[in-house]
């Protein structure tokens, strides 16, 4: 399911990840997740970035107690947001310097949007179901 335009390196793959292993937690996700995120890795042709990443949100998440209702209000909106801006950021600055290109950045907005559009969609979804 890797469209590169409607799914564009198998990103949406990071929204059931995000969702289920840091909101509303599932019991042995945690291995699937990594599965997940080195396969999202591996499309994007990056070594460990992703898998990096979720795995310091995982950590930040687990050893900050106070910060949990604060990232679990409103379905994890903000800091989905967060996970992916800041990965997505990074990883458009680096095409953009690489490259000099414009369109590396308007990828990585549109990819973003996508995975906002996906996030948002799910949190629904879920919030109708409960």
């Amino acid at each position: 399911m890797s469209s590169h335009i409607f799914n564009p390196g198998g990103i949406l793959a990071l929204v059931p990840i995000f969702y289920y292993s840091i909101i509303s937690v599932r019991p042995n996700f945690l291995p699937a997740a990594l599965i997940g995120c080195f396969l999202v890795d591996y499309n994007f042709d990056t070594m460990l970035f992703w898998t990096t990443l979720f795995c310091t949100v995982y950590a930040i998440n687990g050893f900050v107690v106070a910060l949990k209702p604060s990232i679990q209000r409103g379905g994890g909106f903000a800091a989905f947001a967060g996970f992916v801006g800041v990965g997505l950021f990074m990883l458009g600055f680096r095409a953009f310097v690489l490259t000099w290109s414009v369109a590396a950045i308007f990828q990585m907005i549109w990819m973003f949007g996508l995975c906002i559009a996906a996030y948002a969609g799910c949190i629904y979804i879920n919030n109708k179901i409960k």
